[in-house]
């Protein structure tokens, strides 16, 4: 039932009047309806000189029947929507949940492995640190070796000099020594040649000397022991002494 108006002040026309304006006009507004034709000209949509019924008329022509059922309905398709991006970031998570747990399983077998690996390199150091010493001690003793050869290659070669039995001395270049070659030249040419050579030269060279004393080794008495029983004393070197004194060395 429509309200029936009954003015009985003017005040209260007014009161009822601006009422209704301050409802209607900022409908107006958001409906962006800027003007109104009065008696056939346009005014501002909002000016006090339009009446509110011609507001409310033109206002109401904005209003669509069933403008809210599809809102409605639109509503309902977005929360269809929704709900299905709902299930799929659901299931989304659960096929991320399982990649976490296997990827936690991974790392707990990755760490075991790494462990064990730690263990085996503590180990593989502790060898390596020991095969080291090894090494330095190994080192170590080639060095005592190799100088104790030296010492006797040189010694063999002095003696090999001395017994002048090396005949073929050459330079580190391969060509033979002049003779003028200094003593150290040709003790450093001596050492170039095989020690197995050298004492080969040299037990020749004493083979040669004990021929010339016409002395068989075999014959000469062992140091030390007796003389023969009955033997005349004589006052002539003889055995080893007399060997010695037919080997002149030259120097």
């Amino acid at each position: 039932m429509a309200k029936e108006y009954r003015f009985y002040a003017i005040r209260e026309a007014n009161a009822d009047v601006e009422a209704t304006s301050a409802v209607i006009n900022p409908l107006l507004d958001a409906a962006k309806i800027t003007t109104i034709e009065v008696n056939g000209k346009p005014l501002p949509a909002t000016s006090d000189d339009v009446p509110n019924a011609l507001k409310i008329a033109e206002y109401s022509k904005t209003v669509k029947s069933g403008v809210g059922d599809a809102q409605m309905s639109a509503m309902s398709d977005n929360n269809t929507l929704l709900a299905a991006q709902a299930k799929t970031f659901e299931t989304r998570a659960v096929t991320a949940e399982t990649n976490a747990a296997t990827v936690t399983r991974e790392n707990i077998a990755l760490a075991a492995r790494v462990k064990t690996l730690e263990g085996s390199i503590e180990k593989l150091s502790a060898e390596n640190s020991e095969l080291i010493t090894l090494r330095k001690a190994a080192n170590t003793e080639a060095g005592r070796v190799t100088s104790e050869s030296n010492a006797v290659n040189a010694e063999i070669s002095r003696q090999a000099l001395a017994f002048n039995c090396l005949s073929d001395l050459r330079g580190a270049d391969g060509k033979l020594l002049a003779s003028t070659a200094t003593a150290a030249e040709r003790q450093t040419a001596a050492e170039l040649i095989p020690v197995a050579d050298k004492l080969k030269a040299i037990g020749g060279a004493v083979n040669a000397a004990v021929q010339r004393t016409g002395v068989s080794l075999a014959a000469l008495p062992a140091a030390g022991s007796p003389a023969g029983a009955g033997a005349p004393a004589k006052s002539e070197k003889t055995g080893r002494a007399r060997f010695s004194a037919a080997a002149k060395i030259k120097e």
